[in-house]
């Protein structure tokens, strides 16, 4: 079920997704629907983290991505990701742009969230409490002990890479596990919102923003 761990310590890091034709074509059929359904703009949090990385992730889905930073970019999106950085900076910033009240009530409207690290941390009892799970900032360790490794999601196995992530300490009735590492809960789901204790952004795997996305597409449809 868990692939073999590998330290890496990584910093700056840049992907370059190489499709093959067929590989190309299954994409344009699987996600037909969604540019043809009434999804109209992803958002990504832009503030601080690794918010590039999130944006061509989907933008490489053929999702219409645009980086929010204003209350005016709020107004043109439909669903929203938090990035990894560091979850207090993150924090001091979205009250000193004055967004918090907007995406908590943006949120609590029903508006699709994905969490990964540092947003996962946001959206939690520890920061804006809106989804039901507390955690152990860094309990996997610092930067230094950053690593890979494989966990299973949809009956495969996709790679997950940890950068000071978080570990869920406890979780309510109504958040459902999607996925574990090393028994730990490490992707979990709660109505609206979809948080990770890892980089989806940093692999070239993208099931996490393709299951992302069909949740939108089937409350939109």
């Amino acid at each position: 079920m868990v692939g073999r761990r590998t330290i890496t310590n990584y910093g700056l890091v840049f992907h370059f997704t190489v499709i093959s034709k067929l590989g190309f074509m299954a994409y344009l059929q699987k996600f037909k629907n969604y540019k043809n359904s009434k999804i109209t703009t992803i958002g990504v949090l832009s503030i601080q983290g690794s918010f590039e990385e999130h944006k061509n992730a989907v933008s490489s889905l053929g999702i219409e991505t645009v980086l929010v930073k204003t209350k005016e970019d709020f107004e043109k999106i439909d669903a929203l990701i938090l990035p990894g950085g560091e979850s207090t900076t993150m924090y001091s910033l979205i009250k000193e742009y004055d967004l918090e009240k907007l995406l908590i009530d943006r949120i609590k409207e029903g508006m699709k969230v994905l969490g990964t690290c540092a947003g996962m941390i946001l959206l939690s009892k520890n920061i804006l409490g809106l989804i039901d799970i507390k955690v152990d900032r860094n309990a996997y360790g610092r930067q230094l002990d950053s690593f890979k490794t494989e966990i299973e999601f949809q009956d495969k196995n996709i790679e997950a890479i940890f950068i000071r992530a978080p570990k869920i300490t406890s979780f309510g009735s109504n958040v459902e596990v999607l996925a574990k590492f090393e028994d730990n809960p490490v992707l979990l789901k709660q109505g609206n919102i979809l948080v990770a204790s890892f980089h989806p952004e940093l692999t070239d795997d993208r099931t996490i923003y393709e299951y992302f996305l069909e949740e939108i597409w089937y409350t939109k449809s």
